[in-house]
């Protein structure tokens, strides 16, 4: 069976699981999921993915879940961030974060 195992990172949480192709939820539902899993009662999030290039991109539709998942080869990061405060998402911080690491491996960047 092929399925998409999602890595998904919350704070300093992180919690793995894997999910069928063919039975994949809509947004609303992979965001009711995250809520679950991730116990957060109905407080305000941002979900964004990392795609194969290492680029943090936004989930927020349908359209953007779907881009999301084809993606995923099999594994999709999945990044759930508090809104507003200090904990808002912040992609400056991630693409420093890419770039100081491929330093470290000596990789050349991209862009």
């Amino acid at each position: 069976m092929c399925k998409i195992v999602f890595y998904v990172q919350f704070d300093a949480e992180f919690r793995r699981f894997g999910l069928a192709r063919s039975k994949l939820p809509t947004f609303d539902e992979f965001i009711s999921l995250l809520e679950e899993i991730h116990k957060l009662n109905g407080s305000p999030f941002t979900v964004a993915y990392t795609d194969p290039e290492g680029d943090l991109l936004p989930i927020t539709n349908n359209e953007n879940f779907a881009k999301a998942l084809t993606t995923a080869r099999p594994l999709l990061r999945v990044f759930v961030h508090h809104k507003g405060g200090q904990k808002k998402l912040n992609v400056c911080h991630f693409v420093q974060k890419k770039h100081f690491l491929l330093f470290l491996l000596n990789i050349p960047k991209n862009n």
